[in-house]
C-alpha cells in the first residue's frame, strides 16, 4: 500500500465548531505516528504537535511503504506549519515535534509554546529539548548559543503530583493492590532521582529572536483576541510516574466552542485525567488511546483495563459532538479486539467516536493491510 493508492479522500476536511475549525493534519490511523492538529479561529492559526515518525517494525508494511507514509506526513505537517501563527509542542517525543533543522517552518516567525525543558521532564526529553534549542538558534541565524540561554535552576519545591490524583488514590486494584503499591514506591523513587537533574543542572531561559518567540508552557490561559488557549499542570505520559515523562494537554476555546487535545495520556490511563476531561465539557475531544501494540511488554492487563474504563466513562458522561480516538492504538491490527469493551460502550451510546482516517472518509490504514 502506498499513499497515492490510499488517499482517495480529501484529507483537509475541517471539523467545524461555530467559527472554530479543526483539521487533523496527520494521525496514526493514516499511516505514520503523529497527532498533528491545526486549529483555525478568526483570531489565530494554531498548530499543535508538528511531529511525525515512522511506524514501528511490527507494523504490517514494508520499510519502503512506511517511509512513503512518513514522507507524506512530513509534507502535510510542513504545509500547515507555513500557515500557522502559533505552534504548541506538548512534549519532546519526535512523533510530536521535529528538530528545527529538519522542519524550520514550524519555528521561524512563530509564537512558540513548548513544554518546559527544565522541570517535569524525564532525562531523554531533557536532552532532546536542548538539541531543539541548539537547532533553533542555528536556523534563526543569531550569534546566541545555548550557553547564552542557560541560567541557574530555580528554587522550587517539587510537590509529588500523585498527591493531586485523589480518584486514583481511592481506586481498588483488587489482587493487584499490593503489587501496585510496591510499584508506586519504585516509580516515585525514580521520579525523585530524575528531579535531582531539575535542581542541579543549568536551566534554559525563554527567549525571542525577531518574530520568533519562545514561551515555556505553564499552567494558565493565553488569549489571542477571543481565542483562549489553556494549559494545565503537567500530566503523566500514561501511568502514574511514567518513565516516558510528562505531557501538556491543551484546551482551546472560541466563544462557546471548546476543543480538548489530550497529548499522550494513553487512554487516559489515570482516572483523574478522565474526570478532568468530563468536567471541561468539550465539544470536540482529540484523545490518544493506549499503546495496545505493546500489550504484554510495556502495557499490562490492569493498565489496559484502566484505559478502557476511563475512555468509556468519558463517552458515557460527556456530551461531546465528536471524539477523534487515535494515535498509539492504531499501530496494530488488533486494536478493536483489545479495546472491545470501549467500542461496545461507544456503540451503545450512539456517540460519534472515530479515528482521524474515518473523519475524512477513509478506513484506518491498518485495517487494509
Amino acid at each position: 500500500m502506498n499513499p497515492e493508492d490510499y488517499f482517495t479522500k480529501d484529507l483537509d476536511k475541517p471539523i467545524k465548531m461555530g467559527e472554530m475549525e479543526v483539521i487533523p493534519v496527520w494521525f496514526d490511523s493514516i499511516g505514520a505516528k503523529s497527532m498533528c492538529t491545526f486549529v483555525k479561529t478568526p483570531d489565530v492559526n494554531i498548530l499543535i504537535d508538528p511531529g511525525f515518525a515512522i511506524m514501528q517494525p511490527s507494523y504490517p508494511l514494508s520499510d519502503i511503504e512506511k517511509n512513503a507514509f512518513q514522507k507524506a506526513a512530513e509534507e502535510r505537517v510542513r504545509e500547515y506549519s507555513k500557515i500557522s501563527d502559533v505552534v504548541i509542542i506538548t512534549h519532546y517525543h519526535y512523533d510530536h515535534h521535529k528538530r528545527p533543522l529538519e522542519l524550520p517552518e514550524s519555528y521561524i516567525n512563530k509564537e512558540l509554546f513548548i513544554k518546559d525543558p527544565n522541570k517535569w521532564i524525564n532525562y531523554s526529553q531533557w536532552k532532546r529539548a536542548r538539541l531543539l534549542y541548539e537547532d533553533l538558534l542555528i536556523i534563526l541565524n543569531t550569534n546566541l548559543d545555548l550557553k547564552d540561554l542557560e541560567k541557574e535552576p530555580e528554587e522550587i519545591d517539587f510537590k509529588d503530583p500523585y498527591e493531586d490524583l485523589k480518584i486514583l488514590q481511592k481506586k481498588d486494584f483488587g489482587d493487584y493492590t499490593i503489587r501496585h503499591k510496591e510499584l508506586l514506591e519504585q516509580w516515585k523513587s525514580n521520579m525523585l532521582e530524575i528531579s535531582k537533574i531539575w535542581r542541579r543542572e543549568k536551566w534554559i531561559d525563554e527567549f525571542s529572536v525577531g518574530e520568533t518567540k519562545v514561551h515555556f508552557i505553564s499552567k494558565g490561559t493565553i488569549n489571542f483576541g477571543r481565542t483562549k488557549i489553556s494549559f494545565q499542570r503537567s500530566f503523566f505520559h500514561g501511568i502514574e510516574y511514567a518513565k516516558t515523562g510528562w505531557v501538556e494537554p491543551i484546551v482551546i476555546e472560541y466563544k462557546s466552542s471548546k476543543l480538548i487535545f489530550s497529548s499522550d495520556l494513553q487512554g487516559p490511563t489515570i482516572e483523574d485525567y478522565a474526570e478532568w476531561i468530563i468536567k471541561e465539557e468539550p465539544n470536540v475531544i482529540i484523545l490518544d488511546g493506549p499503546a495496545t501494540y505493546l500489550f504484554g511488554y510495556m502495557l499490562n492487563r490492569t493498565n489496559l483495563n484502566r484505559s478502557i474504563e476511563n475512555a468509556s466513562r468519558i463517552v458515557r458522561e460527556s456530551d461531546f459532538d465528536l471524539m477523534i480516538y487515535d494515535h498509539h492504538c492504531l499501530r496494530e491490527k488488533k486494536f478493536r479486539d483489545r479495546l472491545s469493551p470501549f467500542y461496545n460502550i461507544v456503540k451503545e451510546s450512539g456517540k460519534n467516536v472515530i479515528t482521524a482516517a474515518e473523519w475524512v472518509g477513509l478506513r484506518p490504514l491498518v485495517d487494509l493491510i
